[in-house]
């Protein structure tokens, strides 16, 4: 992919916008390759590709590695609970990324408890999204503690509601 390619050079764009380009999993991945040490860019928008979940783990991976990631979405992007659960690990063990938007993705209730679990030991996390994978009470309860337990000025978005400590 030349893009990939060109992304390894270059450190100057800050934000780049892939919505809406049919970007599969093996374009995922070579994006991925690419993310992993790029020190240029903040914010990465991938809504509307269709990375699947191996495209969502493999982007989730490369993030453990980048340091310089804030924002990222994949929406409508099918990553189900397998990608869930990798983006998840990744909200563990960083402090960058501060605004994961996932919404309509078809996350089930391990996907939701892995990111409830994530953000309940992250408090950089300023804004997660998932809109749109219908959670069920419970599962809207157990993120809503986790959000209580995950420090001030979080803001989490699921449904038509919004849980958040502290503007």
């Amino acid at each position: 992919m030349a893009l990939a390619d060109a992304l390894r050079l270059n450190n100057t764009i800050s934000v780049l916008d892939l919505r809406e380009n049919h970007i599969s999993v093996s374009g995922s991945l070579s994006l991925a390759s690419a993310l992993e040490n790029n020190t240029g860019l903040s914010k990465v928008v991938l809504n509307n590709n269709v990375i699947g979940p191996e495209g969502a783990i493999a982007i989730a991976n490369a993030l453990k590695h980048n340091t310089h990631m804030t924002s990222l979405d994949v929406s409508s992007n099918n990553i189900c609970n397998e990608g869930a659960v990798s983006f998840a690990s990744t909200v563990c063990g960083t402090k960058n990324l501060l605004e994961i938007i996932m919404d309509s993705n078809n996350i089930g209730r391990e996907g939701v408890a892995a990111l409830a679990n994530a953000i309940s030991q992250n408090d950089s996390i300023r804004l997660l999204s998932v809109r749109g994978n219908g959670m069920d009470n419970a599962a809207a309860t157990a993120f809503a503690v986790a959000v209580q337990k995950g420090g001030q000025g979080q803001h989490s978005l699921f449904g038509e509601s919004v849980l958040s400590l502290k503007p």
